[in-house]
């Protein structure tokens, strides 16, 4: 399957006596380009949202893993 891109310049490339803005599958693979856009554009953004609530996760279990580690290796060194 050929990509987006590869699309896109293929129906650039063409030399054809239609004029751009009446290349039908032009503007059709310009809109498709357009809309594979702002889905990724809004995938993005919910990317981001999610790494910060994963980091603020991470924080919160910070100093419940440093007691813990503290707790491990003082029962290890007991033995």
């Amino acid at each position: 399957m050929k990509g987006l891109e590869d699309t896109l310049l293929s129906e650039l490339s063409k030399e054809s006596d239609i004029p751009l803005v009446d290349n039908v599958p032009l503007i059709e693979t310009l809109n498709t380009a357009k809309t594979k856009s702002v889905e990724i554009g809004a995938a993005l953004e919910v990317a981001k949202e999610t790494n910060a609530d994963i980091e603020a996760n991470r924080e919160s279990y910070k100093e419940t893993a440093w007691r813990g580690s503290i707790l491990f290796f003082s029962m290890s060194g007991l033995a």
